[in-house]
């Protein structure tokens, strides 16, 4: 924060030097106080966005652009509106109009954590069929990052595609309720499957929301399967084709469009082949999305 307000003041002091002459020669209007809201705001906001959401960011992906541009524009705005009262009501302005700011500013806060918690709880969730030998390890992060990456080509908003990485990642979650006590899994009707898996992600509560498209998932297949279930059904079986060996990358995506080869999954196979076609880095992405599960996995199941 000290960074940023540092870059916002020498912005500001940079831009007075610039207009001094005209702030000079006539009293500030409201354009060029709001000229110098906005460029000291918007320094402050770009150094904040570069420092905390890209470079010091802890979360499974940085924030991107598209999801703070809405609140720099609202705080933006805010902003000025309150350079512009102040200079009509002074100081009690900003003690009225300050508060609401610096709470928004927590609320905004505290919904970043809590979107990291539930990212790490879906994480270690997805982490149960891989520990009991049911799945390979990292397959559910890994299908997260390509059932994501397609879902955002597709043009999903933000909270689509978070629901479809959550589905991506829990997709197996049902598969722990199908084995025995030696881990052995056994082979159950892909209805029972979906039913199991449904149950267990509505128990969790916070979970509820995306048990219906888990089951759907799970489900046999359909003709009238939904766009966010194939999606999950592409990324998945091309993580089962490729896994860790990115050298297995293209011929993943031809074998991916012969698996899935009527419907809406092969209109879906055939975009994520492109996808990958034109992002080649994208199944690396994915490899080291997973790789911290694989060795914590791997770590479990040493220590059993």
């Amino acid at each position: 924060i000290a960074v940023s307000a540092a870059a916002a003041r020498g912005a500001f002091w940079a831009l007075e030097t610039l207009i001094r002459p005209v702030a000079q020669s006539v009293h500030p209007t409201p354009t060029i106080v709001l000229i110098r809201v906005v460029t000291a705001g918007f320094v402050y906001l770009l150094i904040d966005y570069v420092i905390r959401g890209r470079l010091l960011s802890d979360r499974e992906r940085p924030i991107t652009v598209r999801e703070i541009l809405p609140i720099g524009v609202t705080l933006l705005c805010a902003a000025a509106l309150l350079a512009i009262a102040e200079r009509k009501l002074g100081f009690s302005a900003g003690l009225v109009a300050g508060v609401p700011l610096l709470v928004t500013r927590y609320s905004f806060q505290r919904y970043a954590a809590a979107r990291d918690t539930y990212a790490q709880t879906t994480q270690a969730l997805a982490m149960l069929p891989e520990v009991a030998g049911l799945s390979p390890f990292g397959h559910g992060e890994r299908t997260g990052v390509y059932a994501a990456a397609l879902a955002t080509e597709l043009g999903y908003t933000l909270p689509k595609v978070d629901r479809v990485r959550t589905a991506a990642r829990l997709h197996h979650i049902g598969h722990i309720s199908m084995s025995d006590e030696a881990g052995t899994e056994f082979a159950p009707q892909p209805d029972e499957l979906a039913a199991v898996s449904e149950e267990i992600l509505k128990e969790t509560g916070f979970l509820a929301p995306v048990a219906g498209l888990v089951a759907e998932v799970q489900a046999a297949p359909s003709s009238s399967v939904s766009e966010e279930a194939a999606i999950v059904r592409v990324a998945s079986t091309y993580d089962d084709l490729v896994g860790e060996a990115a050298e297995r990358a293209s011929w993943g995506t031809v074998e991916l469009q012969a698996q899935h080869s009527v419907g809406v999954e092969r209109r879906l196979a055939i975009e994520f082949a492109r996808l990958v076609d034109r992002e080649p880095a994208l199944v690396e992405s994915a490899r080291l999305a997973g790789a911290p599960l694989t060795a914590a996995a791997e770590a479990v199941v040493a220590a059993g």
